[in-house]
């Protein structure tokens, strides 16, 4: 009977956090929090694309748009830049105008982006105008699920203190699918909808017999069904994006040297999660820059951790963290402070403790740095019982034990000696390593490196010269008694 090395359902249940991770692994993604995206958005040292309005600059990134927005955005800022992976410098880009009477401002297009980044816009407090710009700008990008959504929500907002600017300016703007909405709504309310004078007025009389017609004759399916709303796509674009950056589809702005190749990433992504690495990039908004900035990993050795790590970062893909590159990952993730990946990773060495991961997770459990970290007292005591229970399945080489010392210092070779050493006197005594460690009680309770060392003892003060003679009086003394019974026993 060897140990069982995962969670029971009470432990999962009465560990909130550990129940969120192994949600996520289920499915393979860690998503992130809604602050990631928007921290993204707001991370204009690292963007590259710069829209210009009449008294505003709102700064973006290529990448995002290449994800998101290809039809139209992209097709903007690829025009105006040079093919190619050495892209320097800022891209300035005018919007264009669709309607000269309802230009797209600066606040709506932050809306789009905000959509672009995150899509998580929450349209409920939007008012009817907002709305039905929101919606023109959308449709103007081709970007369908905004649209739909824009128009849900106007359908929702119109009341009788916007009915008539909402009916005039979609009328204005061929948006077919608001006024009807409008339309729909006024024969609800045509004696409210016709008695607002001023309101009439200003729509115009041309509209406004247009709109007595349909209030006259109204078609049934003028409004029409309201198309279903498609999913969000966010996460499978950024997953896209990742894909494509590392095949060479879309060029990064930085790389990493593993194994003899660049894999190229884009340090906004990074920037977003990590202060220490966001304070080690340099701004690209520098017109001199390129993209030949060279992040550096000491701690990372195979091309497949980063890997895993760009499938996190851009997306919340967690699926490429394997036990192996999961405790390689770690280190990463705590040098950089990246506390949620940090988390993932103990939390799948904690899991997947098995004759093929025991060494590396107690490398990195044994490991100065976590040495007296509480969350790691589980898998330090996991991975040494399960190293003590199946010491001959496990390849303990050499050269391994030396780096191992190297890198973990000697706690854990005295725990590897001691589990040697168990296994040992287990078979001599003709006992399972786990009945043995019971009856010695080298359970998961106590192990080498929990006993700490003894404190030292102060040294006691030197003694006066009085006391000094006094004791070697006594000394003399009991040497003298000593003799004597010695004399009676030879008498007797």
């Amino acid at each position: 009977k060897k140990t069982t090395h995962h969670l029971t359902k009470e432990e999962i249940n009465n560990n909130q956090k550990v129940f969120s991770l192994a949600t996520q692994m289920a499915a393979n993604e860690a998503p992130h929090p809604e602050w990631y995206q928007h921290k993204l958005l707001n991370e204009p040292r690292f963007g590259d694309v710069t829209f210009q309005f009449d008294k505003k600059n709102i700064v973006a990134h290529s990448c995002v748009l290449y994800s998101r927005a290809p039809r139209v955005l992209y097709q903007l800022y690829e025009k105006a830049q040079p093919k190619g992976k050495n892209r320097k410098g800022m891209t300035h880009l005018v919007i264009n105008q669709p309607h000269a009477d309802y230009p797209i401002t600066p606040e709506t297009f932050e809306i789009v982006l905000s959509y672009l980044y995150a899509d998580d816009l929450d349209l409920e407090t939007m008012k009817g105008r907002q709305a039905l710009d929101l919606c023109l700008a959308a449709k103007e990008f081709e970007l369908q699920r905004l649209v739909l959504m824009s128009q849900q929500h106007l359908k929702k907002a119109i009341a009788l203190d916007n009915v008539h600017a909402l009916l005039k300016i979609s009328h204005d703007t061929n948006e077919e699918k608001v006024r009807s909405y409008c339309v729909s709504f006024a024969a609800k309310n045509q004696k409210e909808f016709i008695g607002n004078k001023e309101a009439v007025a200003a729509m115009g009389v041309d509209l406004f017999q247009d709109v007595m017609a349909s209030l006259i004759m109204p078609d049934e399916d003028e409004e029409g069904a309201d198309k279903e709303l498609p999913p969000r796509t966010v996460i499978t674009d950024f997953r896209k994006l990742c894909t494509d950056v590392d095949v060479g589809a879309f060029p990064g702005d930085a790389t990493v040297e593993l194994e003899g190749r660049d894999i190229p990433f884009h340090k906004a992504f990074f920037a977003a999660l990590s202060k220490t690495l966001a304070q080690s990039f340099q701004p690209s908004h520098n017109g001199d820059e390129d993209c030949t900035a060279t992040m550096k990993v000491n701690c990372l050795s195979s091309a497949a951790s980063f890997r895993a790590i760009l499938k996190y970062v851009y997306s919340g893909d967690i699926s490429g963290l394997k036990v192996l590159i999961a405790c390689e990952v770690q280190q990463f993730a705590k040098i950089h402070g990246m506390k949620e990946l940090q988390d993932i990773c103990e939390f799948i060495m904690a899991v997947r403790i098995n004759k093929d991961s025991v060494m590396r997770i107690m490398q990195v459990a044994f490991n100065p740095s976590n040495l007296k970290r509480p969350e790691m007292n589980n898998t330090r005591q996991d991975s040494v019982a399960f190293f003590r229970e199946n010491l001959e399945e496990i390849n303990v080489s050499l050269e391994y034990l030396m780096e191992m010392h190297e890198i973990s210092g000697p706690i854990i070779m005295a725990e590897i000696i001691l589990a040697w050493q168990t296994k040992e006197r287990a078979q001599l005594e003709g006992m399972s390593v786990e009945e043995y460690s019971k009856k010695k009680g080298l359970n998961k309770q106590r192990r080498y490196s929990d006993l700490l060392p003894a404190p030292k003892a102060s040294p006691a003060p030197p003694p006066s010269p009085r006391g000094s003679r006094l004791k070697v009086g006594v000394s003399r003394a009991n040497v003298g008694r000593k003799e004597e019974k010695k004399e009676e026993k030879k008498e007797e």
